[in-house]
């Protein structure tokens, strides 16, 4: 399951930055792993996941005007529901009205198209065991 928060007009460098400190602190707060280096996603902020390879995930990116933030929801995760309610509380703290839960037809999906970096490849060598 997948949900989302728009920050409207909120791609100017200053709200990037907000955000960004909101899931780096949730992230160190609940123990998350950055995956950040592994996104293909343009403009992407930050990423963070569970623990490597599963376990629910957060991320944030940029596009045109809108800082959104995704959350990607793992039903075997219980630690999940705090960590989404911890961010979505930070984010309507800091950014109030300019918070918007989109309906599914405006749900900005994300774009892989990146290709995969080196250091997305030394992140997956230290991270995954490949025997």
């Amino acid at each position: 399951m997948k949900s989302q928060l728009h920050v409207k007009a909120g791609a100017n460098a200053g709200d990037r930055a907000r955000v960004e400190q909101i899931l780096v602190s949730a992230a160190e707060k609940f123990a998350m792993l950055d995956t950040t280096v592994t996104s293909r996603v343009p403009d992407t902020i930050c990423c963070y996941s569970e623990r490597a390879g599963s376990g629910f995930a957060i991320a944030a990116r940029v596009v045109d005007e809108i800082v959104t933030v995704d959350f990607f929801d793992r039903k075997d995760s219980p630690r999940f529901p705090a960590v989404e309610d911890h961010i979505i509380s930070e984010l309507r703290r800091v950014f109030g009205e300019r918070i918007y839960v989109p309906r599914a037809s405006e749900i900005i999906e994300p774009q892989h198209t990146l290709p995969v970096s080196e250091a997305s490849l030394e992140f997956a060598r230290q991270h995954f065991r490949y025997e």
